[in-house]
C-alpha cells in the first residue's frame, strides 16, 4: 500500500520532520535529500491546496454569476415581453387610427369633389345657354306652385301674384328676376358648402391637395362675383370685365379637372397600400 506523503507531511511541522529523520538515524546527504523531498512535497501540497481553494472560490463566483445572469435574463425577457405587448398595442392603435383616418379621408375627398362639382355647375349656369322657363305660358296656379317649390317667401310670392291678372308682362319679368335670383342664391349656397366643408375636413386633406382646393374655391367665388356685379360695372369697363369673366369661366373647370386627378391619384395610392398590407 503506497504511503500518502502529502497527508502525512501536512500534519507535521518542519521541527517535527527534522526530529523524525534524526530519530531514524538519517544524517548527512541522505538527511538533506529527505528534507528536500519533504520540502518539495510540502510545497506541491500547499500549491495544490491553494489551487483547490482558488478553484472552489472561482466555482462559487461562477455559480453566483450564473444565477445573477439567469435572473437578469429572466428580468430582461419579462421587460421585453412587456415592451412587445406595448408595441403590439400601440401598433394596433395606430393601425386602427390609420384605418379610421383613411376612411375619413376617402369620405371627405368624395364629398368634397361632389360639392365642388355642384358649385362649378351652378356657377357656370349663371351665364351661357341656360334654359329659362317660359313663364308667359304658365297659369296663375303653376306660377304659385313654382314660387313655392323654389322656397321664395311671401313677399316675393305676392310681388308676382298680385299683378299677374292686371299686368301679366310685368309679372313675367318679375318671375324671370326671381329665377335669376334663385340661381345666384343656389350658386352662392353651393360655394358656401364647399367653403364650410373644406374647413371641417382640413385635417384629412393632404398638404398637396389642400392649396389646390382653396385655389379652386377662391376662383369659383371670384367668378360668382363677376357675374353678380356685372350690371353695376361702368359701360367703358364692361369689355374688360367680360374678358375676365370668360378667363375665369375657362379656368375653373380646368382646376376642377386637376383636383379630380389629384384626388383619384391619392385614393388609388392609399388603396394600393391597404391591399399590400393584407
Amino acid at each position: 500500500m503506497p504511503i500518502d506523503w502529502i497527508a502525512i507531511l501536512s500534519a507535521i511541522t518542519w521541527q517535527n520532520a527534522t526530529n523524525f529523520f534524526i530519530n531514524l538515524g538519517i544524517t548527512g546527504a541522505l538527511f538533506w535529500g529527505a528534507m528536500e523531498f519533504v520540502a518539495k512535497k510540502t510545497i506541491d501540497f500547499k500549491v495544490s491546496q491553494k489551487m483547490q481553494e482558488h478553484k472552489a472560490g472561482l466555482d462559487k463566483q461562477l455559480e453566483a454569476y450564473k444565477t445573477e445572469l439567469q435572473h437578469d435574463i429572466k428580468v430582461h425577457e419579462q421587460q421585453l415581453q412587456v415592451l412587445t405587448e406595448e408595441a403590439k398595442y400601440k401598433f394596433n392603435c395606430l393601425s386602427q387610427d390609420y384605418n379610421m383616418y383613411s376612411k375619413e379621408r376617402y369620405t371627405a375627398y368624395v364629398a368634397m369633389r361632389k360639392k365642388l362639382l355642384d358649385a362649378v355647375s351652378y356657377t357656370l349656369g349663371l351665364r351661357g345657354l341656360v334654359q329659362i322657363p317660359d313663364f308667359s305660358k304658365y297659369s296663375k296656379e303653376e306660377v304659385e306652385a313654382w314660387v313655392d317649390d323654389h322656397k321664395f317667401g311671401q313677399f316675393h310670392k305676392d310681388s308676382v301674384l298680385s299683378i299677374w291678372d292686371t299686368y301679366p308682362n310685368d309679372a313675367v319679368k318679375r318671375l324671370q328676376e326671381l329665377h335669376k335670383l334663385y340661381n345666384e342664391h343656389t350658386a352662392a349656397n353651393a360655394y358656401a358648402e364647399v367653403h364650410n366643408y373644406l374647413l371641417e375636413t382640413e385635417l384629412f386633406i393632404s398638404d398637396e391637395l389642400l392649396p389646390m382646393l382653396h385655389n379652386t374655391k377662391n376662383k369659383i367665388f371670384e367668378l360668382q362675383g363677376k357675374y353678380k356685379y356685372a350690371k353695376d360695372v361702368d359701360r367703358k369697363d364692361l369689355p374688360k370685365w367680360v374678358e375676365q369673366e370668360q378667363i375665369l369661366a375657362k379656368e375653373v373647370p380646368e382646376l376642377l379637372k386637376v383636383v379630380t386627378a389629384r384626388i383619384k391619384m391619392e385614393l388609388t395610392y392609399a388603396q394600393n397600400i391597404k391591399d399590400n398590407n393584407k
